[in-house]
């Protein structure tokens, strides 16, 4: 199986907000200090030759992971998106073979871990199981902070096991998928994609609830009259890279766009029926004339008044009878 050569924790401690969003870099961020439990080990723990070139080895292969691609930098993948052999990352920095592999055990010793190599799971594969780090089981310290020397910090603990709430894998990309039509098709992802994505995108997503992803979709559908003021990326690798910043335009769109909600339709008004004045033609001629009334008898029909008044009359008299 192949294993990919990859330097932990390279995003925190070799690069700013301004580097990570450039495609190509002309240098990378070197921590300062040489107090780290990492240079330390390396520098007391083996023999001072080994130390000395294993710490300009490393050094070498910062400067070389620095003109990878955005995506995949830190980590030594070639332009087909496979790992690259020992043997291709020792003619890249002009080492010899043996003295890299070397190097690379002492880098990924437990008492340094400034590197891991660890073998790469197959992808575009992926049974709908809980999304596994890359890197998860292996081991591989993450101890890389500001405030070192020319090399990293305190090792960390291994990657925990994913929490139960994380969203399948399958069921994942499929919601990314739907987010726009281009995406759906090819829907296999490539490595780089599936990298970024085991590596803190999926965990991140896990915390989204339906309607975060129903609030995502009318984001990537919308027509956005200021789009300068959002981040929608088109690519998908764009997406799951900088997935937080797509979620927090998403926010702040949707603050500005709720959905509209259909109103209930208010109830017509009920018009009450039409007054037959004929079925009262001598009953009113009576009413007029005992009261001296000379309007028309529709338009005391009308009249709810002049109806009212008729209608008093009109039981009184039928209760006489």
């Amino acid at each position: 199986m192949d294993k990919i050569i990859k330097i932990n924790k390279w995003n925190e401690t070799f690069e700013n907000a301004d580097s990570r969003k450039r495609q190509r870099l002309g240098f990378f961020y070197a921590p300062s200090g040489c107090d780290s439990a990492g240079y330390l080990a390396i520098m007391s723990e083996f023999e001072p030759a080994e130390g000395w070139q294993t710490l300009g080895i490393f050094m070498a292969l910062c400067q070389q992971a620095a003109t990878m691609r955005r995506e995949v930098r830190g980590s030594f993948i070639n332009s087909s998106g496979r790992p690259m052999s020992v043997a291709q990352v020792a003619m890249l920095i002009r080492c010899e073979k043996d003295k890299l592999e070397r190097a690379i055990e002492i880098l990924t010793d437990e008492r340094v871990k400034w590197l891991s190599a660890d073998d790469v799971p197959p992808v575009c594969h992926s049974s709908a199981s809980v999304i596994p780090s890359l890197w998860e089981g292996q081991g591989q310290g993450q101890g890389q902070e500001q405030g070192q020397g020319q090399g990293q910090g305190q090792a960390q603990e291994a990657t925990p096991s994913p929490s139960a709430n994380q969203l399948p894998l399958d069921e994942l990309k499929n919601r990314i998928n739907a987010l726009r039509p281009e995406w759906q098709k090819p829907a296999v992802w490539n490595y780089s994609e599936e990298n970024m994505l085991s590596n803190g995108s999926s965990k991140q997503m896990a915390e989204l609830n339906a309607d975060d992803w129903r609030d995502l979709s009318r984001f990537f559908k919308a027509y956005l009259e200021n789009a300068k003021a959002y981040w929608r990326p088109n690519s998908r690798s764009k997406f799951v890279e900088t997935f937080p910043d797509v979620w927090a335009s998403c926010t702040r769109w949707t603050s500005k766009n709720k959905p509209s909600i259909s109103q209930p339709r208010p109830p017509e008004p009920i018009e009450p029926p039409a007054i037959d004045v004929s079925e009262y033609a001598e009953e009113l001629a009576e009413y007029k004339a005992s009261n001296g009334i000379d309007t028309p008898d529709q338009a005391i029909a009308d009249d709810p008044d002049q109806w009212q008044a008729f209608m008093s009359y009109f039981f009184k008299q039928s209760m006489k009878i």
